[in-house]
């Protein structure tokens, strides 16, 4: 019987001296990016200073449309599109090498458009729709 107690003595401390030698995992910095947060920019190059806010330059997807069909901005400067509609859109741009992910309902992408040109677009989607955004 003796042997049984100390058998259980010592399994005890183990488990408490083995309860006190874990550390708890340091908690991770975990951050979570939108489409509505989410730009790019072409690669090799820096990021210019944006001209103008996003706001200025938002077009509007609604009635698989996109309002403004066409949009003027300065080189550096964002373009935002909100999907207004019930259904999804992906919009591509044909030279760019740009193209957003899919936008669901009340989703928004924004673009920095950094160097000067015309940029054409569809929804690969429903190619029907059609935009452009020139950057001067």
């Amino acid at each position: 019987m003796k042997k049984y107690f100390v058998l259980l003595a010592i399994a005890a401390i183990l488990v408490i001296i083995c309860g006190c030698a874990q550390s708890i995992p340091p908690v991770q910095n975990t951050s979570v990016t939108t489409p509505s947060q989410t730009t790019q920019q072409p690669v090799g190059t820096t990021a210019p200073k944006i001209t103008s806010s996003v706001s200025d330059n938002t077009i509007q997807i609604k009635n698989f449309t996109f309002d403004p069909s066409t949009i003027t901005v300065k080189a550096g400067s964002a373009v935002r599109w909100v999907n207004k509609d019930s259904v999804a859109h992906k919009l591509q741009f044909a030279d760019a090498g740009f193209s957003t992910q899919i936008l669901g309902a009340s989703q928004s992408e924004s673009h920095i458009f950094a160097v000067a040109g015309v940029y054409s677009y569809i929804c690969s989607i429903h190619p029907s729709m059609k935009g452009t955004v020139i950057v001067e």
